[in-house]
């Protein structure tokens, strides 16, 4: 099978409306076929949510059970990742000394908990949140607090000349939280942020 009948069908299976795959399509693929059709799921980070699909729409029973297995323990994987970054999210949030500190969650985070059924169903990697300017350096502090440790050396000062975020802060997990108090670079006729 060609990589785009693949792709489509891929789509079709994460697609909202049910239907659009049947058991008899996914039994027309070869084994070299599933086992692009489960490099791609990985590629485009949608491994979790084929498998709820799947498990959703009874079709695991037509996927080879070592396809299922393997989008199981992504499944799994991704569920403690995500709990993990949405606990240390809620550790900031608790930290910041100032209970006027407005922390905006953004991308990855935001779309796991408003668009999908379950956390568990996003693949992300990192925390992306927007503060305001003023904010910054109580968020910097809550995140020493919290043993986060930024990737490289920087000050304020000079990261809001020219970015629209300040670098990214791991922790010994490798949890790692991105801090923007900008969507636009500077120097732009408009600003949202």
């Amino acid at each position: 099978m060609e990589i785009n009948e693949i792709c489509t069908l891929l789509l079709n299976c994460l697609h909202e409306e049910a239907g659009r795959v049947t058991e008899a399509d996914l039994r027309q693929l070869s084994a070299s076929d599933w086992q692009t059709f489960r490099e791609q799921a990985a590629r485009k980070r949608v491994g979790p949510l084929l498998y709820d699909r799947l498990r959703e729409r009874k079709l695991d029973h037509a996927v080879p059970p070592e396809i299922m297995r393997r989008l199981h323990r992504r499944y799994k994987r991704n569920s403690l990742h995500i709990l993990r970054l949405h606990a240390e999210l809620n550790k900031l949030a608790r930290t910041v000394p100032d209970d006027d500190v407005p922390i905006l969650v953004l991308k990855g985070a935001y779309l796991a908990t408003v668009v999908y059924d379950s956390i568990a169903l996003r693949e992300m990697n990192d925390l992306d949140i927007l503060v305001r300017r003023r904010d910054l350096e109580k968020v910097v502090h809550a995140l020493h607090a919290l043993d986060f440790k930024p990737e490289r050396p920087f000050s304020i000062e000079m990261e809001l000349e020219t970015e629209l975020h300040l670098p990214r802060y791991v922790n010994a997990d490798g949890t790692t939280v991105e801090v923007h108090w900008n969507l636009t670079h500077p120097g732009l006729p408009y600003s949202v942020g």
